[in-house]
């Protein structure tokens, strides 16, 4: 297949066909396979499984991608998705490509701002004392904390703030390859800048950090021309 194949994940608490759903279908039409998995974080399912379970979910969409004729894949996701779609990219060498539209979760955030501390203290002492049941602790979206029901072992996975899910340290250990990264100027944490994590990542001459005329759900969505663009710049179909 010439047309590199796309993993999009989606976002925190999203259901289908999700923020993503429209950049889905437009890549579709460009002529790229693409696979929308659902995930851990999906609203329907609230953190049911592990962080490093929803990894394996995004490179084993990856690699069946690679299964279906693609000799290249990238891997991207909005929000949470983008966060796990780094993540996956340092642990798995699943990827050809980045794309990290509006991305979101940042345990070392919301730990520096004391937000997930009680929580944090929680979790932990329910893992110590061998507790596997659900418990109500701090989520948050877009700086809103909301109460979700989360086994404890899973919150430490996706909230620790030296966990797998701290995006400056997974850019940090990336390996050099092309990274689009685009944040709407209306979303939340758009004045973290490329500083906080795009700027660690290895450079490549094909990476590019956009600012877009968007709040965070509208992002992908706004994205859909910069991306086709990025892509076909990128990835040029051989000759």
């Amino acid at each position: 297949m010439k047309r590199p194949g796309i993993v999009l994940a989606h976002g925190k608490w999203d259901k289908p066909p999700y923020a993503i759903g429209t950049l889905a279908d437009a890549l579709r039409a460009a002529g790229h396979p693409v696979l929308t998995p659902e995930l851990p974080w999906s609203l329907a399912r609230l953190y049911d499984a592990s962080f490093h379970d929803a990894l394996l979910i995004l490179d084993a969409a990856a690699q069946a991608l690679r299964r279906q004729g693609c000799d290249r894949v990238v891997l991207g996701g909005h929000s949470m998705g983008a966060n796990a779609a780094i993540a996956c990219a340092r642990r798995h060498a699943s990827a050809d490509g980045l794309l990290v539209l509006g991305p979101g979760h940042f345990p070392d955030w919301l730990h520096q701002q004391g937000i997930s501390t009680d929580s944090l203290a929680r979790a932990a002492h329910a893992v110590a004392s061998g507790e596997q049941e659900r418990l109500t602790l701090t989520d948050v979206f877009q700086g809103r904390p909301r109460p979700v029901r989360i086994p404890p072992a899973h919150y430490l996975e996706y909230f620790a703030a030296d966990g797998p899910a701290v995006m400056p340290d997974n850019c940090r250990h990336l390996e050099s390859l092309p990274l689009l990264w685009a944040v709407g100027r209306a979303d939340a944490h758009f004045d973290l800048g490329r500083g906080y994590a795009y700027a660690l990542a290895p450079p490549h001459p094909a990476s590019a950090y956009h600012e877009l005329e968007a709040d965070h759900i509208g992002t992908p969505q706004a994205a859909t021309a910069l991306v086709l663009a990025w892509l076909a710049r990128t990835f040029p179909e051989p000759a």
